[in-house]
């Protein structure tokens, strides 16, 4: 299994943390750092309220992912295509598809 969170401080000094956030694949990743939370894949923002990825893997473990980043204290979300865009833009898409209410 994966492991959930890895901090980065013990081995290279940085305050930060690899997060297994699976869906989009299997082995997706995302990178916490402070209030800033680098998704990959995890979250678009290619297209005017559309931050829903194209396709995963798995959705219903894509839908989990994005519950569990929904409980997290980020302010800026940094996905691997488009701008960032702000935590309430990422709870709004999540309302939308359903994935939360």
């Amino acid at each position: 299994t994966f492991t959930e969170h890895l901090s980065l401080k013990p081995m290279f000094g940085i305050d930060a943390q690899i997060i297994h956030t699976p869906g989009h694949t299997l082995g997706s990743s995302s990178l916490l750092i402070g209030k800033n939370l680098l998704v990959g894949d995890t979250a678009f923002n290619i297209w005017i309220n559309m931050i829903y990825p194209l396709f995963a893997d798995n959705e219903p473990q894509l839908h989990q992912t994005w519950r569990r980043l929904l409980k997290m204290d980020v302010d800026m979300i940094y996905p691997a295509h488009g701008k960032r865009f702000s935590m309430e833009k990422f709870k709004a898409a999540a309302i939308k598809k359903g994935i939360v209410s």
